[in-house]
């Protein structure tokens, strides 16, 4: 991980890079890899953790009962998305 990147992200704001460095062992960070089109989390899905984009964007989308979607929310780099699933054990993420 970049401690340097994550340091200027609000995520990590106001910690310095030693302390980032010392804090990462006890958040498990992992990092993983998607392509344009990729679903990360669908409705149904328990999430754990919080993600944080580190390059290119993410697009929350919604997807209604009869086909239809709209892009609820774009997380740029340096931003996180599923805080709020994250902190709620076993709660399925809901449409």
């Amino acid at each position: 991980m970049n401690n340097q990147f994550l340091a200027n992200t609000l995520l990590f704001h106001g910690i310095r890079e030693d302390e980032i460095k010392a804090l990462l062992p006890c958040l498990e960070p992992r990092e993983a890899h998607y392509g344009k089109e990729a679903i990360i989390y669908r409705a149904g899905d328990t999430v754990s953790s919080i993600g944080l984009v580190l390059k290119g964007s993410v697009n929350v989308i919604v997807n209604f009962f009869w086909g239809n979607c709209n892009i609820f929310g774009h997380v740029g780099c340096g931003e996180i998305f599923a805080e709020t699933y994250a902190i709620l054990p076993g709660r399925e993420l809901i449409c």
